[in-house]
This record gives C-alpha cells, structure tokens and sequence, in this order.
C-alpha cells in the first residue's frame, strides 16, 4: 500500500507539475534584432527616397545601416521589431522603436534581452555608405557595341524582373549585352561575371554612382543577370526574354485630316456599330464676318476616307476644348462655345442635322464654365449622356458647390444637375478630370493637388456620388503626379485600370493601377522612357493594355503592349513622327475588337499672304491595328 501511495503521489506531482507548465507563458528563448530600417517617414530631414533595411548578422552580432553618400548620421530614426518578449537598450537606458535618436558617427551598442527566457544579446550597430540596393538601372544592345549586327540600339520598354526585348532581325545569335548597375554592385551574365568598364573620373569630378558592365550573352535562349551588393547583402535577378519584332507590322496609318487651324480635336468610335467620328476646327466665316473664325466640323470614316457628317464647320460662333462621344449611331459633341462667354455647348446629330441639346450654352448653367477640356461620357447600359465640368469660378445655379467638379445629365429633354464630388475644389482636383462610363456608372477619376501626389477615384450611380479610392498616396520616390494626364478603361472581366503618369528623380514614367476594394494596386513595370505628354490607353481583344506615348528617347509616339508570357512591356512600334505634346494621343476600342490610336502633328508652312513668314498648322494623323 505504502509503494501505491507513493506512486499516487509522484503522478500527483508529475500532473501538477504540467499543469504549471501549461499556464506558464510561452517564450522564443532568443533576444534579437528582428528587423531595422531607416524610414523614410520617421526621419522627415533627410529628405530620403525610400526606406533602407541595416544588414542584420545574428551571428556575429552586428548590424549594417547602409545609408546614401552624404547622408547625416548624426540622429537617425530607426524603426525596428525584436523577437517575442524582448526590449532593447543602450548603456542601460531602453531605445523604443521609432522614438530612439541614433548617432552612428561611431558604432553604438545596443543589448536586447528576454527578460522570461534569461537571455540577451549585444549588437554593434555601424553605418556605411552605400546605395543599400543592387539594381540594373540601364539594360540595352547597343549598335556601338555590336558593328555589324545591330544599326539602331535595342532596350527593353522598362526594367523590370522579366524583360522582353524585340530584336528586328536575326536574334539567335550572340550579341554584347550592356547593362548599367548602382554603387558596389557586381553584375553576373548567364553565370560569368561580367567586364566592369572602368570610368573615367576627372579630377575635382564626383565619383559615380552608377558603373557599367559588358557581356556576351548568346540571344538563342532567355539570359539570366544576378545584381549582388556585398556590402548591402542584397541581389537581385532578372531575365530577358528574346523575341523578334513584328508588332510594328500590325499597325497602319489610316488617313490624316490636315491643315487644321488649331490644335482642338477629338475622336470616339461607336461601340455598337462600330463606326468611327472625329470633330476638329475648320476657320470659316459666316453671315457677313470679316475674319475666319474656327468652328467645329464633325467627319465620320467610311472604310476608305473621311466623309463629313452634316453641314461643315456648323458651330454658330468659336468652338475649342472639343469632346465627341458616339453610341448606337447618335453622335455628340460638346464646345467650349465663344458665342455664350465661353459655356459649353452639346449638340447631337439626329441622322439628317445637328440640333443643339438645350439652348446654346446650357451647360454652363448645369455645370458652371471652363476654359480647360472636358469630357463626354455615354452610359453603355442606360445610354445616359453626361457631361464633366471642372470650375474655378463661383458658381450658385442650382445650389451647386461653388468651384468643384459638377456633372450634368442629359435626360432626353432637359439637362439636369447630376452632383458635384463633395468637398473637392477646383484647386483640388485635375485640370483635366477624366470621366468613364461603365456598367450602368460614371467614375471620375482625379489627380489631387491637395493632398499633393494623391489620386482619388469617385463613382456616380443611381443619383449619388461614393468615394472609390480616397487620396491614394503614391511612392515615396514619386515627386509629382501628371495632372492633366490620366485615363481610365475597364477589361473584360469588369476591373476598373486607370493609367497615370508619375515623375520620379529619374524622370516621367506612365504607371497602370486597378482599382482593388479602396485603394490602387500597380499592376505591370512602369514604362520608363515617356514624357510629361498626354498619353492614349486601351484594351486591345485579348485583354492586354496598349499604351501610346511620346518617348523620350526620340520624342517619337510609340505604341507599346503587354508580352502574354512575360507580363512584361514589350513589342515597341515607333510610329515615325513627334507628337504634338500640348494635346493628348487617344486611343479607342471597337466592338470588333479593332484598336485605333490618334495623335497631332503641327507643321510649319509658308504664309500665303507672306513669304517671308510661316505660319502653324495641324494635322490629325489616325493608326489603325491591323488584326
């Protein structure tokens, strides 16, 4: 019995024991340094671009802050996390993530501890100058380099992970691959390291911050590069991906409307049948007047050229800041109308004659007056007309918000107020706001000025304005936001894509966002070689964008498109000429899947009445993919 009880008192024991050791709380048993980075927000001074990760060795005990050439050390602000239950110190006193001022003039101690598991470790922290990142910041094969096989140099649209790059000829064969990379940085071709081209630095010269690397990379198969920054301890890799160039080949140039007085025109193609019309200025007179005044003329293409559409230049005074839009076979234009103090003025063709909507400048009873261009936008379910106004002058008509966007709505017989987005200004919102309908809705989508390098997204349904996308905060590195420059389209499945041009401290760059819950997410590699031009984007029938831009490597308009494979920019079609930069390139979509894209061209010619002088022109120049 004695034995019995003993053993009942050891299972006791052994039972109350585990109990314990259940309620006790669990612990990693380490101290350590989980993450530590230099926040570009918590250290508003430093005026950084982006946030730098310290190097972190566990091991030895150490962590690298690895910050730009210059940067002042003197009172960094780290933002860091530890392992579970642990706190951190220096010569005794706690540091708190995001509160704690670092001088690393010299290295500093820092003690984490784990107060439950007894442990604690000690890291030296130092600072070393570097860029902290290892990235290609130029890739291309270059004519120089490759005498004999190249004429013109071939680069990739943007870059990114994966790159497609379009050789015009023969690309199964070997080429000299030259790539740019930053600070420190030591480039690997297809597994050879690659020849660092040593630069030449003159004396009183800063030292570069970007070195160039050659290789020769046999173009028969995709080509592999690993970037690799010791001193940071970071890589990354990317590929390129081969392909011949036939894109160009599928597009053609239709006809161009030229000789035009102005630079005001505008293009739609009617989705339901297909047929495609643009409005541009033609200097006429009429009814006695003594000087040619532009107005708006409207042509429709019949399959081998333009045909115009009613009587010609059929504006009774001024016409500018032309908006067209077609559906179902009505046409529409809307003119900043110089006959009524610059309101806008809508008209319709009815099949036989152009017939104002409302009186003559109507509109700007509706939504105020604007002397910038504004758009149309044709509900493909209901077949609703709405018309955008953005205006910075007081306006009371109604009871609208004074100095806001305001959109009106065409109900069959009447214009009626549609709604101003609340609580946006003039001042707040995009020059030029672009207006969409889609599925039974009209979105709006803005550039903000106020919060600055913001972007909102805004939809009308059913009477009411809700708020998509609320002042959507671009990357750090984003300097400004284009504000006259944004569009927006809907694929196939529904999802709404804006387009928006960025400028970064390299320059302009054109970025596709979607729409995903409330907020914006980037979708593709920027393109990096465009300008602050206005720019055209579509959907082409297999769901991938098509992109028209001025480039700034020509000024040239290219159109570019989405390899399938990669999801990578590619197939790049120079189109020959240089856009007119103050007016956009546009692009639309047919029903049958056909793409147009337009641009303006101004040329100089001589002046009639004086040969000593010349004078501007435009010309409408119109391309056509070919399927």
């Amino acid at each position: 019995m004695k034995k019995l009880f003993n053993v009942a008192l050891l299972i006791g024991a052994v039972s109350a024991l585990m109990c314990s050791c259940e309620q006790e709380p669990k612990t990693d048993g380490k101290a350590e340094f989980a993450s530590f980075t230099i926040t570009a927000e918590a250290n508003p001074a430093l005026e950084l671009t982006r946030d730098y990760k310290a190097i972190i060795n566990n091991t030895e005990g150490t962590i690298l802050v690895a910050l730009p050439e210059g940067t002042d050390v003197t009172a960094l602000v780290p933002t860091f996390t530890l392992t579970k239950d642990d706190a951190a110190s220096v010569d005794g006193v706690a540091v708190v993530s995001g509160e704690w001022t670092l001088d690393l003039t010299e290295a500093v101690v820092a003690k984490v501890e784990d107060a439950m598991s007894m442990v604690s470790k000690e890291y030296t922290i130092t600072a070393a100058y570097t860029d902290g990142i290892a990235e290609l910041t130029k890739v291309g094969f270059y004519a120089a380099s490759n005498e004999g096989k190249l004429t013109t140099d071939v680069e990739p649209i943007s870059i990114a992970s994966t790159m497609t790059v379009a050789f015009p000829g023969d690309a199964n064969q070997t080429f000299v691959l030259t790539v740019e990379a930053t600070m420190d940085d030591v480039v690997t071709v297809n597994g050879v390291e690659a020849t660092l081209q040593e630069p030449e630095v003159a004396e009183g010269e800063a030292a570069p911050t970007a070195f160039v690397w050659t290789a020769e990379a046999d173009c028969s198969f995709p080509i592999d590069i690993v970037v690799a920054d010791a001193k940071a301890g970071v890589e990354n890799k990317y590929v390129i991906k081969i392909v011949k160039d036939t894109y160009g080949e599928s597009w053609t140039q239709m006809a161009s409307i030229a000789k035009l007085p102005s630079q005001d025109y505008a293009f739609d193609v009617d989705p339901v049948t297909g047929d495609l019309y643009i409005a541009f200025a033609e200097a006429t007179m009429k009814d006695g007047e003594t000087k040619a005044v532009n107005r708006i003329t409207v042509q429709k293409w019949d399959g081998s050229k333009f045909v115009t559409v009613g009587e010609p230049a059929f504006s009774p005074a001024k016409a500018s800041y032309f908006a067209v839009a077609a559906r179902a076979g009505k046409v529409y234009v809307m003119y900043v109308d110089g006959g009524v103090s610059s309101k806008q003025t809508i008209q319709m063709w009815n099949g036989s004659t152009w017939t104002m909507i409302g009186a003559q400048g109507e509109m700007g009873k509706v939504t105020g007056t604007s002397r910038e261009r504004n758009f149309l936008a044709i509900d493909p379910i209901s077949g609703k007309l709405f018309a955008s106004c953005c205006t910075s002058e007081d306006y009371t008509d109604y009871g609208v918000n004074k100095q806001c966007l305001h959109l009106g709505m065409w109900d069959g017989s009447a214009w009626i107020h549609s709604g101003s987005v609340s609580d946006r200004s003039a001042t707040m919102l995009s020059l030029r706001n672009v207006v969409y309908a889609a599925s039974d809705a009209v979105y709006l989508l803005t550039c903000n000025q106020k919060p600055e390098n913001t972007n909102s997204i805004y939809r009308y349904s059913n009477g009411a304005w809700t708020t998509l996308v609320a002042g959507y905060k671009m990357k750090p590195d984003v300097t400004e936001i284009g504000s006259v420059a944004g569009l927006m389209r809907v694929n196939s499945k529904g999802e709404l894509h804006s387009a928006l041009f960025e400028q970064t401290s390299a320059g302009w760059n054109v970025q596709i966002f979607k729409q995903v819950g409330n907020t914006l997410e980037r979708v593709y590699s920027p393109i990096q070689e465009g300008t602050s031009a206005p720019f055209g984007f579509e959907f082409d029938e297999n769901d991938l964008p098509i992109l028209a831009y001025k480039s700034d490597k020509n000024d040239h308009l290219k159109l570019v498109t989405i390899d399938p494979e990669t999801q990578a920019w590619t197939y790049p079609a120079d189109l020959g000429f240089e856009p007119y930069s103050s007016y956009p390139v546009m692009s639309r979509k047919s029903s049958t899947g056909d793409i147009y894209v337009s641009a303006l061209k101004q040329n100089v010619d001589p002046d009639p009445n004086d040969a000593t002088k010349t004078v501007k022109t435009y010309e409408v120049v119109l391309y056509k993919k070919v399927k």
